[in-house]
């Protein structure tokens, strides 16, 4: 598959490899777009073809890889908003013009007993692009996990942690375009953190539905697996989140989509056949699966997360 999707190569990783973007609405689950490509092709680049997609209102919520100013640039110029952590290597501009010193700042924090700021600068060293910087002091325990980790990696690649990365490891770094009367600076953490349910979504596309599990196979055989497998999993998943607001208003509760997608695979076939021939008895079907998943297919709270359903109710209403 290595014409089709060229991956890294190399000891570790394989000569073929495939990436999948997904894209959907945090408030109501609907897909926004899909796409099957190499895995040589950077998320950036992804994020740079997609910007024109983005409309007026639409709050941008990615990962570091994603990480462009140029796209933050065009989500500004369409009338959208972002929530992004701060590249390690951006330069940040006070409204002086001069680069900001994350260990002076570090020192004056600590000196004034500072665990918060926010900040107007300027991020990129060509660009100068205006952003709110909303800095947060992070425990030691948390800055010595991050050194020793970097040290790691630095280790591996045979160079040294600059000086520059441990000064900003002390901070939580979060750069958004939402005014601070509109967001305080808490809420831009709580609301980052809706981020990661991509990553227990593809979690639950590996361990539930198994769509990393492939066998040598020719290129056709291939994506019509894939496509159906990708076909399931946004039934499913549709089905999901229309009943999620739903039971929230109603119980206050989330689902776990995990527990839900794990039971809905073992109704495949009879969603399939009712899917295919929608009648009445098509609704009694999906009010019998909704009394089933409404039973204990509940999101469970964890002491040392924040709990979701909080971060939730910051954009359901």
């Amino acid at each position: 598959m290595k014409d089709s999707f060229p991956g890294f190569g190399g000891k570790i990783t394989s000569e073929a490899a495939l990436a999948i973007q997904y894209e959907f609405d945090a408030k109501n689950g609907k897909m926004l777009d899909i796409d099957i490509t190499s895995a040589k092709r950077t998320d950036y680049q992804d994020a740079q073809e997609k910007a024109g997609d983005i409309l007026k209102g639409d709050l941008v919520i990615r990962d570091l890889g994603y990480f462009k100013t140029d796209v933050f640039k065009k989500i500004l110029e369409a009338d959208g908003f972002f929530i992004s952590r701060l590249h390690t290597k951006i330069l940040v501009f006070g409204q002086n013009e001069n680069e900001i010193s994350f260990s002076k700042l570090y020192s004056k924090m600590t000196r004034d007993k500072q665990s918060q700021m926010d900040l107007q600068v300027f991020i990129g060293q060509k660009e100068k692009l205006p952003i709110r910087l909303v800095i947060d002091v992070v425990s030691e325990e948390v800055y010595q996990n991050r050194l020793k980790k970097a040290q790691k990696g630095a280790k591996k690649r045979g160079y040294m942690v600059s000086d520059e990365f441990k000064a900003r490891a002390r901070f939580n770094l979060m750069i958004t375009n939402i005014p601070q009367d509109q967001l305080p600076s808490l809420q831009v953490y709580q609301l980052y953190k809706i981020r990661w349910q991509i990553e227990l979504l593809f979690k639950t596309w590996k361990s539930t539905c198994g769509i990393n599990k492939i066998h040598p196979m020719n290129y056709h055989r291939l994506m019509c697996l894939l496509y159906s497998k990708l076909l399931l999993i946004i039934i499913n998943d549709q089905i999901i989140n229309l009943l999620q607001r739903g039971f929230y208003k109603v119980y206050g509760k989330l689902l776990s989509k995990s527990k839900c997608f794990k039971t809905l695979s073992n109704y495949f076939y009879k969603i399939r056949k009712e899917l295919l021939n929608p009648n009445q008895k098509t609704l009694n079907f999906l009010q019998s699966l909704a009394n089933i998943l409404s039973k204990n297919h509940w999101l469970e709270k964890r002491k040392d997360r924040t709990n979701y359903s909080e971060i939730f109710e910051l954009f359901i209403s």
